[in-house]
């Protein structure tokens, strides 16, 4: 009973700080805020300030900073300056926060400069505006705006010293990566990523918006358009705006997936919280092609304007689900799920009507074990736990590596094709991997496996 009283007054804590930071400056509307800032850096290509202080301490992944550098390229850096070039974050060696980790030249005419410091009156805030910004070399046909702002917490009751906000805001973002990254009048190449990480590399320790590296992604009307989306997908947060909580040293993560099961006369969305934690202010958006919604259950936390429609969960606890039931004249369908909570694996989090693509296919770190342990194995062998969630038996016809993961796959046993039951039938399966070569650690950096899961339904 203690613990759970504890886990109630941590997640009204939670929102209370929430509640606290909408309203930056009398309840602006607009994702980026209008703040003046003290500092700023020279016009540049690949500049960075000096150390900087923050004004307050930050709880970094157990590291107390108090002070950072600000760097040109769309991202501050704890310790040292940063570089130029876009790279995973998950095999960055700096700690870097991200809210456009790009190669940023201001030394065109057209270019805004970076802008760095305490906003007037706001001691709890450190704020750095790329505002009309150009990229390499020294282009200003397409110009970005946005804006980190990392907010101090200590004053919020339940948190301490150390707590604090990572907001990223977005107004316009045209360019996605400069001329020394591959990419050709500002698009293509090295895509920007967006982020954070302590630099080690370790699970939970860093964090990549979904749609980082990939190309268009980022780009107004793009896929994962950062200037048409927010986080949390809640419509008291401006488009634009992201938002993390940094407490006690670490990020709240937890491992969202969802799937999607077909039933007569409609379909099912199946929300499955991996864990390692709760996950809070969860919401699943959805829609219909070619016909209308007609009722969607549960009528509480779900709402339903013609072919669209979303759902929105306070909490799912670890290994909890949320069912959705979709009354709908549609064949087709899909959805998205999002969450406040960090999640540190985002290849799972959409669905389609049917059981095509990934049905929550468990591969995050806590669910791969690597035999034998080497530095640079030749073969290793993998686990991957696959559960099924829906309520028709699916068949695994095939794996295959994410892309940009440079393995081969050898043996898998049980082998495939392999059925598991419905209603939470699980399978684990032994993956043999095979490198033909070592991999440059700089172009593909040490991580946990991933991979997209091929079947079908049957009856």
């Amino acid at each position: 009973m203690k613990h759970n009283n504890g886990g109630r007054r941590s997640l009204r804590a939670l929102s209370t700080a929430i509640a606290l930071s909408f309203a930056w400056v009398g309840g602006a509307t607009a994702a980026i805020e209008p703040f003046a800032l003290p500092g700023a850096l020279s016009p540049s290509d690949d500049g960075s300030s000096a150390a900087v202080s923050i004004g307050f301490p930050i709880n970094f992944f157990g590291v107390i900073h108090t002070q950072l550098f600000v760097n040109n390229n769309g991202n501050v850096t704890l310790g040292a300056p940063g570089t130029f070039s876009a790279v995973p974050l998950a095999g960055t060696r700096q700690a870097i926060i991200a809210p456009f980790f790009a190669d940023v030249d201001t030394r065109a005419a057209g270019s805004g400069i970076v802008r760095f410091g305490t906003p007037p009156g706001r001691p709890d805030l450190f704020v750095v505006d790329w505002i009309a910004v150009g990229y390499f070399n020294q282009h200003d046909d397409r110009l970005n705006s946005f804006q980190l702002i990392l907010q101090d917490l200590s004053a919020v009751p339940g948190f301490v010293p150390g707590d604090f906000r990572i907001v990223f805001n977005y107004d316009r973002i045209l360019w996605e990566t400069g001329d020394n990254s591959g990419g050709t009048n500002g698009l293509g190449g090295k895509s920007a990523r967006v982020g954070f990480s302590n630099g080690s590399g370790q699970p939970g320790t860093f964090f990549e918006l979904l749609g980082s590296g990939s190309n268009g992604s980022f780009l107004d009307g793009g896929t994962h358009s950062l200037v048409g989306n927010r986080l949390p997908t809640t419509e008291s947060v401006p488009l634009g705006r992201y938002q993390f909580v940094m407490r006690n040293g670490a990020i709240a993560q937890a491992d969202l997936a969802i799937a999607a099961d077909i039933d007569d006369g409609g379909f099912e969305f199946v929300v499955h919280n991996f864990g390692p934690l709760a996950a809070t202010e969860v919401n699943v958006a959805f829609g219909v092609k070619a016909g209308r919604i007609t009722a969607v259950r549960p009528s509480g936390p779900c709402k339903r304007v013609g072919n669209r429609g979303s759902c929105r969960f306070p909490v799912i606890q670890m290994r909890r689900s949320k069912r959705i039931r979709i009354e709908t004249t549609s064949t087709s369908g899909s959805a998205e799920v999002t969450s406040l909570t960090g999640d540190p694996d985002q290849s799972n989090n959409t669905a389609s009507r049917g059981c095509r693509g990934q049905i929550l296919s468990q591969s995050t770190p806590e669910s791969v074990l690597y035999e034998p342990t080497a530095t640079v194995p030749a073969t290793q062998t993998l686990q991957l736990k696959i559960i099924n969630l829906g309520k028709k038996r699916i068949q695994i016809r095939d794996l295959k590596p994410r892309v940009e993961q440079p393995f081969l796959i050898g043996e898998v046993k049980p082998q495939l094709p392999h059925t598991i039951k419905s209603g939470g039938g699980v399978q684990v399966f032994r993956v043999q991997t095979l490198r033909g070569v070592v991999p440059d650690p700089r172009v593909y950096p040490a991580q946990p496996p991933y991979f997209q899961v091929r079947l079908r339904c049957l009856k």
